[in-house]
């Protein structure tokens, strides 16, 4: 018996919800799917530190889309 292709799964937007889907997809499903993901984004800012960066008490955390995509086996469209 022969395995199905795997589905191939685009993820549009490298947001939180965005990177979850991905952490999701590729716990659950594993090798079952292919995962792209585009976005016009290059880095992952973890924004709700930067309501204190006027203040001088943090800053948003920044991490290339492209680190975490190559991690998660990820294709990216950049």
């Amino acid at each position: 018996m022969t395995r199905p292709p795997p589905f191939r799964v685009v993820v549009a937007g490298g947001g939180v919800a965005g990177l979850e889907a991905l952490l999701a997809l590729r716990d659950l499903a594993g090798a079952r799917v292919e995962l792209a993901l585009l976005s016009p984004e290059t880095d992952f800012a973890y924004r709700p530190m930067a309501v204190a960066e006027p203040f001088a008490r943090g800053h948003a955390a920044h991490h290339s889309l492209v680190d975490i995509a190559r991690d998660l086996d990820v294709e990216t469209g950049q």
